[in-house]
């Protein structure tokens, strides 16, 4: 049976202009009192990239196993929160899989 596995996409952290939070934001209370939205962006960059590396090499290790980088495949208009994809966005993960 193959597995497919991905990482996270580079989600915007916080209540801020790049993404509406719809509901309680759980980035927001970690990075809340950071007033700087690029070094956010920056921190769930690397959380995400370290995330995907070992990813990719637990799938190297298995025969049965693909990794799928999807990472920065959603524009930031693409979410419903800093959490999930809109519809357009999970359509354009769909295409990495079926690629």
């Amino acid at each position: 049976m193959p597995i497919y596995i991905r990482p996270e996409d580079m989600a915007a952290a916080g209540a801020s202009a790049d993404v509406i939070c719809i509901g309680d934001s759980w980035f927001w209370h970690p990075f809340g009192n950071l007033q700087h939205g690029g070094f956010r962006r920056e921190v769930v960059a690397t959380l995400v990239d370290t995330f995907g590396h070992w990813q990719s090499e637990l799938a190297n290790q298995y025969a049965n196993t693909t990794f799928v980088r999807t990472s920065g495949t959603i524009a930031d208009n693409q979410w419903l929160d800093e959490l999930r994809p809109s519809p357009a966005g999970f359509k354009k993960i769909a295409k990495k899989f079926a690629a």
